[in-house]
């Protein structure tokens, strides 16, 4: 003789059966039966998981941790190619040397030369602003069903400008096309037209603006434009989490799955 616990778990409610069995193991008696219900860990009036705060804020945290070691690697670079001493990045980060308007700059890299610290501002904007890639595994769950498509919808739009005015690079698009003359980023969270690239154009621009600067310094290698680019598309994938000590890291679809 032995018993059988069966659960049956929900969102909402659990229910459960313990059987007994004969001494072959088949189920010859109902002992108990029962189903708890309470309520959904859910917002009330939109549906939304009451943990949805927290995970935002989380996201947030670990997208501006992510990107600030990825500009902090840009500076490395450019200390270990020498093409900026450790002076010079100071001196920029400083002020002490007042950098050009941005967007100029990432037009003027595709035709004319940039000084070694005119190209350190346009590469270290570009790997914070570097576009969205999509991938399946991205964890959306950050945004709503109707913030995630305002985002799609918008990349479509800009895609269509960028296509028909036959720009080479997403900046030059923003500098040339009246459009985007008032609207070039989405800070202030301004309720119009929304601007953002998907990261392949930001990519190529950079590839275009090193390939025409390497021209006129030496130091910009193959390996530089390789090491760039490289960290510029590097994305942890969803599924690996994020690294030591967090609990969160390694394999999780591994360890669900055991």
């Amino acid at each position: 003789m032995g018993y059988l616990l069966s659960l049956t778990i929900d969102i909402a409610e659990v229910g459960y059966a313990v059987l007994q069995t004969d001494d072959r193991g088949k189920p010859n008696r109902i002992l108990a039966f029962n189903t708890v219900q309470f309520n959904p860990a859910e917002n009330p009036k939109d549906g939304a998981s009451l943990a949805l705060p927290a995970r935002q804020r989380r996201h947030s945290r670990r997208c501006y941790r992510r990107t600030k070691f990825r500009k902090q690697r840009v500076r490395q670079l450019f200390l270990k190619y020498g093409l900026l001493t450790q002076d010079d990045v100071t001196a920029y980060f400083k002020q002490q040397t007042q950098p050009e308007d941005i967007w100029q700059l990432r037009v003027q890299g595709l035709d004319g030369e940039l000084t070694s610290q005119e190209l350190f501002a346009v590469l270290y904007y570009l790997a914070g602003h570097r576009g969205f890639k999509s991938n399946a595994r991205t964890d959306t769950t950050s945004q709503s069903a109707a913030e995630l498509g305002r985002l799609l919808q918008s990349i479509q739009e800009t895609k269509q400008v960028f296509q028909s005015g036959h720009y080479r690079t997403f900046g030059e698009m923003l500098v040339r096309d009246p459009k985007f003359r008032d609207c070039k980023h989405n800070k202030d969270y301004m309720a119009g037209y929304l601007v953002h690239p998907l990261r392949e154009w930001i990519e190529s621009e950079a590839r275009l603006i090193i390939n025409h600067q390497c021209q006129f310094d030496p130091r910009l290698t193959r390996a530089f434009q390789k090491d760039y680019i490289a960290l510029l598309k590097r994305q942890r994938d969803f599924d690996t989490g994020p690294s030591a000590p967090s609990r969160l890291g390694g394999n999780l679809m591994g360890n669900m799955v055991g």
